[in-house]
Parts: C-alpha cells; structure tokens; sequence
C-alpha cells in the first residue's frame, strides 16, 4: 500500500493541540513551588548542614526527595511531557510556510550584532534597576565596589582606619591593610564605572558584549543559524540576563571564556594573522584576575581543542607559534597576579580569599567538605539552574555528540572540568541568581546545544515527516511564549521581593537622614549580622554617616573621640513598635548588657575578643544565664569543649536554659568520647517539650547506642 502524504490541510489540525499543550505546560509550571527562586542557597548548600546532625546522607537523601519532586513537577512534566510535543505539533501545523529563513541567513550582519548589543544591554540594565534593585546587597557585590573605588583612585589598598575592629565588614581585610579579599580583575573593570559614577553599566555592557562573541563563536562553528540560536538561548535565561544586572563578575568571566575559545578557533586559520592569538592570550591572562578557578579551568581545558586545531592546521610551525603567544601571555597574567598577591597579602601563593578565610579552599576535608557533599551541591545546581534557564539545554548538549563534529564535542571539556572544581568546592554562592558559579558552565555549552537542535532538525527531515522546516521557528516561539507566561512571572515577582527586603537593609543605615555627618554604632544585633551593615568606603571621612560596630564602652569611647564633630547614634529595638531603630540616646555605660551586645559584634570576626567581652559582662554579673550560654557556645566554636561543659552544668540547672544545656552538654561528652555518659545526659532531654528538642536528642542516642 502507498503511504498517504501528509497535505497542509491534514497539517492544520495540529495546531489546537499543539496550543492546548502549550497552555497546559504553562499552567502546570506557574502553581508550582518557589524554592528554587529563593535567593538563598545558603539554606540548601551542604556546607550549613547543623553540626549535630547525626546522618548527613539521611538528611541530605531527604532533601533531595523533596526538592526532587518539586523539580519533577515544575521542570520535567511540564517541559517534556507538555512542551516538547507542544513545539512538535506546532512546527507539524506550520510546515511549508518557508520562515526560517527569516530568523537565519538572510540578515545583515552588522546590523544583527549592533541591535543585539543595543537591546540585551538595555534589557539587562532594566532588569537592574527594575527587578534586582540598585542597592549592592549581598556583601561580596560590597567587597567588589570597595576594591574597585580604591583602584579608581590608583590604590591596590588602603590603610586601615585607627581602630580598625569598628570598622570591622564582610569580605574586607582589615589588618592595617584595608582592602577587598577578591583578586583585583573585577574591581579594576568597575573602577571605569566608579570614576564616571556609574558603576552599574559595567556588568549590563560585558554581558550584552559576550552576546555578540557567543554569536561568533556559533557562527565559526554551526554558521549563521547556530549562532543566532546560542544567542536565543542566552537571552532568553533568567540566570544570564539577571545576573547581567548584579555587581558579580561571572557574566564578565563567561565573555573572557568565550572569547578566549573563539579567539583559539579562529587561529586555526593561517591568515587570520596575529590579533586573535594576542587576543586571546590577553583573555587568558587576565581571566584569573576576575577569577582564578575560572582560568585555571579554561586553560587547560581547551589544551585538547589546542590540539585538534594543531592536528589539522596547515601551516603546523605558525600555529604553534601563534599558541606559544598565548601561553606566554597567559603566564605573564599568571605573573601579575602573584605580585599583586605579594603586593596586598605579603605571600605570592597567598590570595586575599584565604587570607580573609583560611578555610576558604578548594578540595575535600576544606570546611568539612567531602565528595557525597560535592555531589549534593552539583545535583543541587544542576536542578536549580533548570529552573534559571530556557528548556532543552541539558539534551540538546547531549544530542551535539551525534553530529560528530569534534571542534564542537572539545567545547565541552573546560565545561566538564568546571563541573568537576565545583564538585570539589565546599559551598554554593549563599545569595544568588540562579546558581552564579555555573553562569561561564552554560555559556559554554550553549553553542554546541545550538549544535545538537540542529542535528534534531535534520534527523526529522530525513525522516521525510513534514515540520523539520519550521522545527527551529515553532521552538523559539513555543519556548519564548513558556517563559514569557510560565517562568517570568513568578521569578520576577519572588527574586524582585527579596531583593527589596535586602536593598531596604542594606541602604537603611547608610542612607539614614541624620542631621549633619554622623557616626551610627551598630549596637543591636541582627539576623544578618551587623558586619552587613559597617558599609564604608575607604575615604570614609567624606561619608555623611558612618557605621562601626558597637564593641565594649572602652573602644566605643576611643573611637567616638576620633570623630569630636560628628553626632553619635546607635542601633536599638523598640519594644513598642518591635523594629530596630536609630536613635540618639547613646549607651555606653560600663554595664553587663552593653559588652554582652559588644560580643555578638565580636563573634562575627573574632572569638577570642568575644570570649573577654563575655568574661566582663560576667565580672558586673556573674549568674547572667544570657552571657553564660554564650561563652559556652563561643568554647564550643572554637572546639574547647572542657571548658563549655561545667558551664552547660550550671546552665541545667536554670529552667528557660535546662534543655537546651543538657543537649549541648550531652554532644560535647560524645565529642570528647564520653558515649555512656552522653547517652545518660541525652536522655534527660528525652521527656522536653520541645519535641523537635527531644526527637534530635533521641537520634543521638541511637546514633551513640551503634557505636
């Protein structure tokens, strides 16, 4: 029997169920759970699993079920089961109508490139100022815009201030030397940015910049159209175009990566001269400086491209010499950056991140970190970058193998080696869109997924099944109109939310309305810490307020007698209103309460000083149940249990403390080997009312019981 040809007025019956699924993957997307738009990953890295969890895979085997089913439900159900066949049916609806050349090879190049920079800078600086919020909100963005102002005006630091331990802020070192713990690449960008006071382009330019490489890199490889869908896929990615219009580095760090790749590629050709070598050991040479993990995984990741390229080069000799540029470009930014290391930190192999942080490393055992919590936090990414980014990726990365095309397959190395250094890193990127680090990971990949839609494309007009014409357009439509509806929405909505309740934090203190300059003493502590807030720049002196930590009457006294013409105000809780206010009445009396607040504000940079703080406001009074329960969680911290342990006794002995002491008490036997007697002191936490209390101190038992 002869097979019956599909005609355009059989293909048009598909085009109600193509939109009815359409339709269908957006509802079920748009109820789902918000968990992966919280900005928070803190609360899901591993690295912040509590200490006394008793089975770490149990705990994190359970989260994985429950963030797994919201994955299932709002990514994989309606992206595959709806979608997918959505766009299979559209482009069967549509098929004969010859658009693809449209969105393809019939554009004017130049002008393609200079709209699509106009339009994803613009796009980017409006998802700045109307989504994330002008306010540098998270403390590393801080760090970068305080380096950045010392670099604007010809400094690698600045000198700390007289009494630096007020003075005291997150990702700051602060020994004399007062300067960001971040390499200097990302900073040195801004500076441009600061000396015109407008900082806030910076990220929205490189980012719309890397748009037109990713272009050319696509266009190098697939033509015109695989760029063109590389493009598509980026511009389309909350996680790109969000990122784009944060103080973080990654959009600028995923240009170099690209640039750098493209820039090796198109060495390959013997007449394309010198500028791509040079520029391309330039990229390579600075990539560290923004960041270092970052260019020790692109190096070395495209030495098998570097191959292949030698392999099937012409003109051997001038290749290799073109890639001998490279590498000594690549080693004289390798250079710089160590003399900068012994400039600011005084060790060349000492970067400012370790110095502020030691524990700040990359590998197992860093923080506690071990390779079931390396996959935890790859698994983790991996799924909330899904949500971060339009459909398809991950599969049409995949399917880019079947094209055979080696040049495109090698693209994929420094994305695999990316992969594998932040299996070994400890943590995630605690306030974040989208899972930051990976933001170079996608970029890179976008071109051979451009790769893979294309081979689909072609295997379904073999086929000789009509719609493999209009396969691309009815994707892009299908995928837009799912983001549009289905994604922006309720990310704009939760991500603009947060950050609105960060920025109003971060700005309230510096941006307070005193009369006249000020110096605002963070006495009350907070959730965030009060180091959130010490936001000074290094010419603090012009600031019209500045904010120091509230720390013992001794050192409030010396410091505000370092500033005899500013008015003094602190930080306080209303009871009334139960907010934090500003208020004028300045308390600095020698009493327990005031060095019991000076230590929270020493707990968050050092505890021993915190340790003599408590040791004080014990001196005024002695039985403070508050001041003794935080000395012996500060010995707890510092991994002195002896000394914790007579000081849970005595707190047992107390009713709001008894509970809580017991438990504590009984861990710190465990830790020091004691099991009997821990199992004995956990069980009298077993009967508490505080059933959360009770049910942890029951798996303890257990857990010691095995032992």
């Amino acid at each position: 029997m002869r097979k019956k040809k599909v005609t355009n007025n059989n293909q048009s019956i598909f085009i109600l169920p193509a939109v009815i699924l359409l339709f269908l993957s957006i509802i079920l997307r748009l109820p789902g759970d918000n968990s992966f738009y919280s900005l928070e990953t803190s609360n899901f890295t591993a690295q912040n699993i509590p200490e006394d969890t008793t089975s770490v895979p149990l705990l994190l085997w359970e989260t994985f079920r429950n963030l797994f089913w919201i994955y299932v439900k709002g990514y994989l159900l309606p992206v595959y089961l709806l979608l997918m066949p959505g766009i299979f049916l559209l482009s069967l609806s549509l098929s004969g109508k010859k658009l693809q050349e449209l969105f393809t090879e019939k554009i004017n190049e130049k002008k393609f490139l200079l709209l699509l920079f106009i339009i994803s800078f613009l796009l980017i600086l409006g998802g700045h100022f109307f989504i994330i919020g002008h306010p540098h909100v998270v403390g590393d963005e801080f760090c970068y815009i305080f380096q950045s102002d010392l670099l604007a005006s010809g400094k690698l630091y600045g000198s700390s201030p007289l009494y630096p331990d007020s003075f005291h802020s997150w990702s700051i070192i602060n020994d004399g030397r007062w300067y960001s713990k971040t390499t200097t690449g990302w900073p040195f960008l801004l500076a441009f940015g600061r000396i015109i006071r407008m900082d806030f382009i910076i990220n929205p330019f490189f980012s719309a910049l890397s748009l037109v490489i990713l272009y050319l890199l696509g266009k190098s490889l697939l033509g015109k159209t695989g760029g063109i869908l590389a493009v598509f896929f980026a511009l389309s990615s909350p996680l790109f175009f969000l990122l784009g219009g944060t103080y973080f580095p990654h959009n600028t760090a995923a240009l170099l990566c690209l640039f750098f790749t493209w820039t090796l590629i198109k060495s390959e050709d013997e007449k394309s001269g010198w500028f791509y070598p040079v520029a391309g050991g330039i990229t390579a040479g600075f990539l560290p400086h923004i960041r270092p993990g970052d260019g020790l995984v692109m190096f070395p990741g495209n030495i098998p491209l570097i191959i292949y390229l030698f392999i099937k080069s012409e003109k051997k000799k001038i290749f290799l010499s073109k890639m001998f540029i490279i590498f000594l470009l690549f080693l004289a930014g390798a250079v710089l950056l160590l003399m900068i290391n012994k400039i600011q930190n005084g060790d060349l192999f000492l970067f400012g991140y370790e110095k502020y942080d030691p524990e700040d490393k990359w590998g197992f055992g860093v923080s506690g970190h071990t390779p079931l919590k390396g996959l935890w936090n790859s698994v983790f990414s991996f799924m909330r970058n899904s949500f971060w980014t339009v459909p398809f990726i991950f599969i049409f990365t995949l399917l880019s193998f079947s094209r055979k095309e080696m040049r495109l397959s090698l693209l994929q190395v420094p994305a695999i080696l990316f992969i594998v250094s932040y299996f070994g890193f400890y943590s995630t990127g605690a306030f974040e869109i989208g899972s930051r680090y990976y933001l170079p990971l996608f970029m890179l990949i976008l071109v051979p997924a451009a790769g893979g839609l294309l081979w689909m494309k072609e295997r379904w007009g073999k086929t000789g099944i009509p719609g493999s014409d209009m396969f691309i357009p009815s994707l892009m439509t299908g995928t837009i109109i799912f983001m549009v509806f289905g994604v922006y929405p309720p990310m704009f909505s939760t991500v603009n939310l947060q950050y609105k309740e960060r920025g109003r934090a971060a700005g309230w203190i510096s941006n307070y309305n005193t009369e006249g300059t000020s110096l605002i003493f963070l006495r009350v502590h907070t959730d965030k810490g009060n180091m959130f807030f010490t936001r000074n720049l290094w010419q603090y002196e012009k600031q019209k307020n500045i904010m120091v930590l509230y720390l013992t009457p001794e050192e409030n006294k010396k410091v505000i007698e370092n500033f005899p013409q500013r008015k003094i105000y602190m930080t306080d809780y209303d009871r009334v209103s139960r907010k934090l206010i500003i208020t004028e009445n300045f308390d600095n009396e020698k009493k327990s309460k005031n060095y019991l607040l000076a230590a929270y504000n020493y707990i968050e940079f050092d505890y021993d000083k915190a340790i003599l703080a408590v040791e004080e406001a014990l001196k005024i009074k002695p039985d403070n149940p508050e001041a003794l329960n935080l000395l012996a969680m500060l010995y707890d911290a510092k991994k002195e249990y002896h000394k914790a342990i007579p000081i849970y006794e005595k707190l047992s002995e107390i009713t709001p403390y008894r509970d809580n002491a017991l438990y504590q008490l009984g861990l710190n036997l465990g830790k020091m080997g004691k099991i009997r007697e821990a199992i004995e002191t956990l069980g009298k936490v077993s009967n508490s009312t505080d059933k959360t209390l009770a049910g942890q101190a029951q798996k303890w038992i257990e857990y010691y019981e095995r032992k």
